[in-house]
């Protein structure tokens, strides 16, 4: 099983949703065993949420057709529109980050 687990607030930030809404889709995950919830490694009072093996073995599958996907935007758009689209996008998202501080 995995070792490097996280909070459910910090799930929360990466995934851009409500801790409700969150805390509902995990729990669907543990339902289907593709992760779990124990004691954070750096606080063993804190409950984290870890990826199962089952979890992992899905999440390479996915990565691996993402990576596919990627590669067939490449090839469909060309390698340096497709790195200059990427840079834009994390230069929007970047943008967005920061005006929402400033609100």
């Amino acid at each position: 099983m995995a070792t490097c687990g996280h909070s459910m607030g910090e799930l929360a930030e990466a995934v851009l949703m409500p801790h409700p809404t969150l805390t509902k889709a995990v729990d669907r995950l543990i339902d289907r065993a593709l992760v779990y919830r124990g004691p954070s490694q750096g606080d063993r009072r804190r409950v984290a949420v870890f990826v199962s093996d089952r979890g992992a073995e899905l999440l390479a599958r996915v990565d691996g057709a993402v990576a596919e996907h990627h590669r067939l935007i490449a090839v469909a758009f060309g390698q340096e529109r497709t790195e200059r689209l990427m840079r834009d996008l994390e230069s929007l998202m970047a943008a967005l980050d920061h005006a929402e501080l400033r609100t």
